[in-house]
């Protein structure tokens, strides 16, 4: 039986595949939790291996580097030559990742490295060693690549559609792109902004209409949150004064 999250755990979730090491104030206003409260349920979730651990995508091609899939067919493989396989793939320093399934094929790996030739090597290294047991295989270069993080946690539309509403309204009214007096009437230059999401806060892909998200709801959570923002900082200015 699968780990039962709610929209919180969720919420916390997605603000840390964005930044693992955004701090627990900043994911607390953002999921309208206190930060003992994300502290906690983030600590559950580590205990109850949901989250393994944290790191940091690497944008390969700034490196150099070239990403290649290599795709096998099996005509059949016994459990010890998918360990001494499996073996090889991972003392290997060009593969970055590989799994072993069904289907077309049964098995693909994906490589990083700084030229064909190197995958050439690499190739005649693993076709030498284990090519009697391919039936048949396929190769592919990747020339661009979308980390979509975990949208998958949100099977209701209506979920992930209020999550992006949040985004919008976290990351544009920081950049003044939105402002406290006209949120309703205005759906202009959200292309711009969708590219901002995609390429800078890695949240949707191009596919996806902005657009679709402004609408009431969007409209009385960016009142809601700016109007939040607004009587905080006039409680700051008035405590300040008094002071």
């Amino acid at each position: 039986m699968g780990q039962k999250l709610d929209l919180k755990d969720k919420r916390i979730l997605f603000e840390l595949n964005k930044d693992s090491r955004e701090q627990f104030s900043k994911i607390a206003k953002r999921t309208g939790l206190s930060k003992q409260a994300v502290g906690y349920r983030i600590q559950g979730m580590i205990k109850a291996g949901l989250v393994k651990g944290f790191s940091s995508v690497i944008n390969s091609s700034l490196l150099g580097l070239m990403g290649f899939h290599l795709f096998v067919k099996f005509q059949n493989i016994s459990d010890e030559q998918q360990k001494e396989l499996t073996d090889f793939l991972t003392l290997n320093p060009l593969v970055f990742s590989f799994a072993f399934g069904g289907g077309q094929f049964d098995f693909v790996a994906e490589l990083l490295v700084k030229n064909v030739g190197e995958f050439e090597r690499f190739f005649d290294e693993i076709n030498y060693k284990f090519g009697k047991l391919f039936a048949s295989h396929s190769v592919s270069i990747s020339t661009k690549t979308h980390h979509l993080g975990i949208n998958y946690l949100f099977k209701d539309e209506g979920e992930f559609k209020d999550i992006i509403r949040s985004e919008i309204i976290q990351a544009a009214i920081p950049k003044g792109r939105i402002f406290f007096w006209d949120l309703l009437p205005r759906k202009e230059d959200f292309s711009g902004f969708q590219e901002y999401m995609v390429e800078e806060m890695k949240i949707i892909d191009k596919g996806v209409n902005l657009e679709e998200f402004i609408d009431d709801s969007f409209a009385k959570k960016a009142y809601d949150v700016i109007g939040h923002q607004w009587r905080e900082r006039e409680w700051k200015r008035a405590k300040k004064s008094r002071n």
